[in-house]
């Protein structure tokens, strides 16, 4: 029997079914009204709710931009996807194993992930959602440059603006060169028109352009020369986009990241550790302890070069 809430309103339990009719019932750019407050709200009962039902509700806000995990719901999300049981159907399990990629959690060996998410895309009596998520994993795991494109392709055709973004911001370091990636990126900005996931997708963007010109010393592109100025302004408006979206946490502080590293590669001493100290600043506040430390050891590093 679901357990009533303590004012008499719906149970945690129905709040759940509530969240995911609204998801699945208001199309793609009308489907995140309501649905991240209730679904949070159902979560307040967390203690009451089953692992099942917590990953229900779990599941559902890694699709929506604004689904924002505190740290105390990040624990359990981390304790309840850990160890999937042996008999838990391949499309339920990568379901857990997106969770844990999409919240930075350790992850296992991904072999057997990538033989489930291959059975799982070519099986016919499969949910759309779970079709999708395979594709994503496909991406962010694949070893196939062939396969990976091939899901890049699907998602693009078939996905929502959740799957494309995933897909393509995981697939950019698997992709044969940055010219390569950068092109999946801009494909992928054709596509997707919410303000917190293309600004997750602009932070890669901003990343591989930032990287093509650091990599320069080390293994010269004449093209990366050459389109300078295009890359330069493609970075500053990026950068300007990003700082600019409400709640893009995570791409507010890669962006910060990697201009520092673009301050520093031009040799603006500066002017990086004003960028790796606006990062630290960022991830301190939002429990996001690794990117902050990856900042940290940029300005030790800067301060070594002086």
């Amino acid at each position: 029997m679901e357990r009533s809430s303590h004012d008499g309103g719906l149970s945690p339990q129905q709040k759940i079914a509530y969240a995911e009719y609204l998801f699945k019932n208001n199309g793609e750019h009308g489907r995140y009204e309501g649905t991240v407050e209730v679904a949070k709200d159902a979560l307040e009962d967390i203690d009451r709710l089953s692992r099942e039902e917590r990953l229900r509700v779990f599941v559902l806000l890694m699709q929506c931009p604004q689904g924002r995990l505190t740290a105390v719901q990040k624990k359990y999300a981390d304790r309840d996807t850990v160890a999937p049981a042996d008999d838990v159907p391949a499309e339920k399990w990568m379901n857990e194993y997106l969770l844990r990629t999409y919240h930075g959690f350790p992850h296992e060996d991904t072999t057997g992930l990538l033989n489930d998410a291959e059975m799982v895309i070519k099986k016919e009596d499969i949910s759309d959602r779970d079709r999708r998520f395979a594709h994503v994993l496909l991406c962010a795991y694949g070893g196939d440059g062939k396969q990976i494109e091939q899901s890049l392709d699907w998602l693009l055709e078939h996905g929502d603006e959740f799957s494309i973004t995933e897909g393509f911001r995981r697939s950019v370091n698997r992709m044969n060169g940055r010219w390569r990636a950068q092109m999946k990126i801009d494909q992928a900005l054709q596509k997707v028109r919410h303000p917190l996931l293309r600004a997750r997708l602009l932070a890669r963007r901003l990343e591989i352009y930032v990287k093509m010109f650091c990599e320069q010393t080390k293994a010269y592109d004449p093209k990366v020369n050459e389109q300078k100025g295009v890359i330069m302004e493609a970075i500053r408006d990026a950068f300007s986009t990003i700082k600019k979206t409400s709640g893009a946490i995570e791409p507010q502080v890669s962006s910060y990241f990697y201009m520092g590293l673009l301050y520093a590669e031009e040799s603006k001493n500066e002017s990086a550790r004003t960028m790796f100290a606006k990062a630290i600043e960022i991830a301190e506040v939002y429990g996001l302890s690794g990117l902050a430390d990856k900042a940290r050891t940029e300005i030790h590093r800067v301060s070594q070069l002086e």
